[in-house]
């Protein structure tokens, strides 16, 4: 309940707070303003413990989606963010509310605060639909949506119950 009140009727809040100020603008550069959503590379793909936080970082991916054909006609941008692991205490703190430990291992990929940061900046200087800070996880994501089969025995084998 606290992450579908957090991640996406929080974000659903957040827009519409926005909208009608970015609506009465004036367009600059082409846009009258950007709504950039932070879901996670999980939003293409749940991971084992993570199911719950993965739909809501899908349904934020989905409300991303309708809203960039929505607005497009009045000249706001929408783009949805998708960071895999990213150095900060996220995960300690995922960890200690859940109860179970969340499942990274040395060998996922991890970037930084930073880095997740200035791609994002790169897309507000210049709108664009998604971005995927780590550029291999966009590939992997979409490999996986085309042989789910053979995922899913990888994260199995991975995470075995």
């Amino acid at each position: 309940d606290a992450l579908l009140r957090t991640n996406l009727l929080g974000t659903i809040a957040c827009i519409t707070a926005a909208l009608p100020g970015m609506r009465a603008q004036p367009e600059r550069d082409g846009w009258r303003g950007q709504i950039v959503i932070v879901s996670s590379a999980l939003a293409r793909r749940a991971s084992p413990i993570a199911g719950a936080y993965s739909a809501t970082k899908a349904a934020q991916l989905s409300v991303a989606e309708a809203l960039r054909i929505e607005l497009a006609s009045e000249r706001i941008a929408v783009t949805s963010v998708h960071p895999v692991h990213t150095e900060t205490e996220f995960h300690e703190v995922a960890a200690a509310v859940s109860a179970k430990r969340w499942g990274v291992s040395p060998s996922d990929p991890v970037q930084t605060a930073d880095h997740v940061a200035e791609r994002m900046l790169r897309a507000i200087a210049k709108p664009r639909p998604e971005v995927w800070p780590h550029r291999m996880s966009r590939i992997a994501f979409a490999v996986a949506g085309l042989i789910p089969g053979i995922v899913d025995g990888v994260i199995r084998r991975r995470y075995p119950t």
